[in-house]
């Protein structure tokens, strides 16, 4: 395996890591930031640009997603005598395909949606790989990124834009490269629900990004209708329903959990390769609570979950306290395991947050922080009367992409399993009908569980306007007016 050095040590790098680490072996780290330089990222060394002539053999891969910050990153590598490849250039030494495959049988113009380097790499393979397609241009949902044609570049237009040519029938389709979690949240703001189900709109596997070699079969599968894939952004695996904050109006209700109660670990094996063989394709395998730092065996999951799907990203998402006391064993399973931590900002979090940001550095463990200001608002949408339209109440959902397992059971959201803490602690509550599934129902397949995930559920009917409250943790006598509206 070839060394490489990686230019670009923010979060497009960790996003892209574990990709590049399947195909090259990254030698150093290499930053403009004089505050990284020095830094142990991943157990890799930062080091600064000055150093790069001494490293003349090495590639030299440019990770960053900004299109300023890049040309940038050109000029200064050439006025010292070296170059920077892209990512998709990389990714593109795997192809083995003799001549173009024919896709189409007529010319066929399309837009490709997705981030800079997936969608430059798309381009090259439909342009050297096959017949009769077309890529006039990308889209974005962005408008910062929107520009027109110029120094060589395809144009780039809006997602409203893309759509309206659609329908004009201007262009044969949309192919879209977007991660699927990215992706899920510009649908529900800005892809309309019909423009899904057409036979026009396509999602690319993960595989094409991720895959050893690509062959004519993969180039084929590029064109996977959307209504037909069976891709989703992420998995949720409940390991705890308990945590150590007991925020008030938790959505989870975790605060009403008194009692430990871990995800069993010989179940969670099952059911991580059952729904392997559920899903085609998942952006991101998450370990959520509750707070998941308290499972004294994590370690273990984690490993699990990287085996069970080796190009997805793993993630366990914490409030951080427990941090700054992981022991050795959880370290090595997310350094091994190219898994990452998603940190809320709560209060109490961000009192501590340089310690915790210091201590992930040293141990070169990466970690995203899904809100970046502090969290001085909980909302509750919780409403017991059940009297709520399912359909407005699914359309403005934010949790309807929230896909959650927990002991052999999934729900489209995490509410239909965790509205079991709040009946059971007061003693009525929701009716949870029969909206959770269990996945080893001999009938379950992937066609009914896509259709499953793909519409409302009867429980959207609990789910009212956010009523937004100052954050506070729970008092020792907890109503249910701490929860619901």
């Amino acid at each position: 395996m070839k060394k490489v050095i990686v230019f670009g040590a923010g979060g497009y790098l960790r996003k892209h890591m574990s990709i590049i680490q399947r195909f090259a072996e990254i030698a150093y780290i290499c930053d403009n930031d004089k505050k990284k330089q020095g830094m142990i990222i991943n157990g890799i060394e930062c080091i600064a640009p000055s150093r790069l002539p001494d490293y003349q053999d090495l590639e030299i891969i440019i990770t960053v997603e900004d299109i300023k910050a890049r040309e940038m990153i050109q000029e200064q590598l050439r006025r010292q005598g070296q170059k920077g490849i892209m990512l998709w250039e990389l990714l593109a030494e795997r192809i083995e395909i003799d001549s173009p495959v024919e896709v189409f049988a007529e010319e066929t113009h399309i837009y490709i949606w997705g981030a800079a380097d997936e969608c430059q790499f798309l381009d090259w393979i439909l342009t050297n790989y096959c017949r009769n397609v077309i890529v006039d241009g990308y889209v974005t949902q962005y408008i910062k990124n929107i520009r027109s044609e110029s120094s060589g570049c395809k144009q780039v237009i809006s997602l409203h834009r893309a759509q309206r040519l659609l329908r004009e029938k201007k262009i044969a389709g949309i192919l879209s490269v977007a991660d699927r979690m990215a992706f899920n949240v510009a649908t529900r703001r800005n892809v309309d629900e019909d423009i899904l189900c057409e036979d026009s709109f396509y999602i690319v596997p993960r595989k094409i990004f991720s895959t050893d070699r690509l062959n004519e079969r993969d180039i084929k599968d590029i064109f996977t209708l959307y209504r037909d894939s069976y891709r989703t952004g992420t998995l949720q695996f409940l390991v705890t329903q308990k945590c150590n904050l007991n925020c008030k109006a938790c959505s989870h209700f975790a605060a009403l959990v008194k009692e430990d109660c871990f995800y069993d670990y010989h179940q969670y094996l099952l059911d991580l390769k059952r729904m392997s063989e559920l899903v085609d394709d998942v952006d991101e395998i998450g370990l959520w609570g509750g707070e998941p730092l308290l499972c004294p065996d994590l370690d273990k999951y984690i490993f699990a979950a990287r085996k069970a799907f080796p190009s997805s990203r793993v993630v366990v998402g914490t409030n951080g306290l427990l941090i700054l006391q992981l022991n050795s064993k959880i370290i090595r399973a997310m350094k091994e395991s190219n898994a990452m931590f998603a940190i809320s900002l709560y209060p109490p979090t961000l009192n501590r947050i340089e310690e915790i940001k210091d201590f992930l550095d040293k141990n070169g463990i990466p970690a995203r922080y899904p809100v970046t200001t502090k969290i001085e608002r909980f909302f509750k949408r919780y409403d017991l009367s059940g009297k709520n339209s399912i359909d407005e109440s699914y359309s403005k959902c934010e949790s309807k992409y929230c896909t959650t397992i927990y002991n052999g059971k999934l729900s489209a959201c995490y509410f239909p399993i965790v509205a079991e803490n709040f009946n059971h602690y007061f003693g009525h509550g929701f009716d949870v009908d029969d909206e959770v599934l269990d996945i080893y129902d001999p009938d379950l397949d992937k066609k009914k569980l896509f259709a499953y995930l793909r519409k409302p559920m009867k429980m959207c009917r609990y789910c009212g306007e956010m009523k937004f409250e100052k954050w506070e943790t729970c008092k020792k006598d907890m109503a249910e007016s701490d929860w619901v509206l």
